[in-house]
Parts: structure tokens; sequence; C-alpha cells
């Protein structure tokens, strides 16, 4: 009897430490381009990307059954990092060309990181249980003026359970490699237009 309640207990915390999340940071794989659409054909003088988070290393929570907050999701790496070679690779797949000077550039480009947080809710076996969100705002400077424009991202699925951190980090990346895509296709729609 006693060995049966022995094995019954390992049994219970094996299962309960294979479902809790471990606080390993988590690192994202060096960027590529995935844009597609039409080409800018702009001179372009690019500021690195700052990071404008409170909290420049969580990049997730993960939420119990009542909703609150059960562990966080670091990245090892600095994201301004990240998405400063981000940017830049998508903006020349974009056809925007780097200049050294920003007084031999048609566009001057600075990026700011305002928001970047996956929430998992690991109990809703139904529903939406993923939420990935990501602002960015860029500056835009031309010969003519000065814009500033705030791209929110904002998406909700449902996704197989995720039993760990690098499965958080497998759906944070591609929503972010997309976000920026997204971003960049914005700018090359702004630079057709001769604005600011």
């Amino acid at each position: 009897m006693k060995k049966s309640s022995f094995s019954a207990l390992a049994f219970v915390l094996l299962f309960a430490n294979g479902c809790s999340f471990k606080s390993d940071a988590v690192e994202f794989a060096e960027p590529k381009s995935i844009y597609i659409g039409e080409k800018a054909y702009a001179k372009a003088y690019f500021e690195r990307v700052s990071d404008d988070r409170s909290d420049k290393k969580s990049i997730g929570v993960i939420k119990d059954r009542d909703g609150a907050k059960q562990s966080i999701v670091l990245a090892s790496q600095n994201m301004s990092e990240w998405m400063d070679a981000a940017f830049e690779k998508e903006m020349r797949a974009a056809g925007f060309a780097p200049v050294s000077k920003e007084g031999d550039a048609d566009y001057s480009y600075s990026f700011s990181l305002t928001k970047l947080n996956a929430q998992y809710a690991k109990h809703e076996l139904t529903g939406k249980n993923l939420r990935l969100e990501m602002d960015i705002v860029v500056k835009v400077k031309s010969k003519t003026g000065l814009i500033t424009k705030t791209y929110r991202y904002d998406e909700q699925k449902w996704v197989k359970p995720l039993f760990d951190n690098e499965g958080v980090k497998k759906e944070l990346e591609p929503f972010m490699a997309q976000s920026i895509a997204a971003t960049v296709k914005s700018l090359v729609d702004l630079s057709k237009t001769r604005q600011p």
C-alpha cells in the first residue's frame, strides 16, 4: 500500500512540474527578411531602434487559472539590437538604400519599441488562450517636415498547450517579424506619397 501511495505521489509531482513554466530566458533567432511588396527606391538614414518599454527584458506573462500572473517570460538578448537588425533587413528588402549621413537621405527614420507582450492563459482549453501585442512608434523626417506614426499590432488566437517559455517564443517570433514587415510596407506607401 505504501509503495502504490508513493508511486501516485511521484506521478502527481512529475505531472505538476511538467506543467509549470521554467524561468529560462529565451533567445530569438537572427532576424530574416520576409518583406513582399512594392519597393521604395529612396535613400534612407536609419537611427538605432530604441526600446522604450519600462521592463526591457520581459516579453510575456503566463496566467494561471484565475487570470493572475504566474510567471514572466524573459528575453536573454537586447531587444533593441534585435529590432535594429530586423528593421534594417526589412528596409533594405523594401528598397530603402541606407546612407551614412542624414543630410544625404530622402528620409530619416527612427524607431521605438513601446510594447512587446505575449499573454498565455495555460488553463484556457477553449477559445483564445494567447494574446500577442506589439507597438512601434516611427518618426519620419524629410526635407519638408517630420511626422510620427504609431503602429499597434494585436493578435488573439487559440494555440495548442504550451509547456515552456520556448513555446511562447515560437508564437511570438513570427508575430514580431510580420509586424515589422507590415510597418515597413506602410513606410513604403508613405514614401510614395512624398510625405512628410
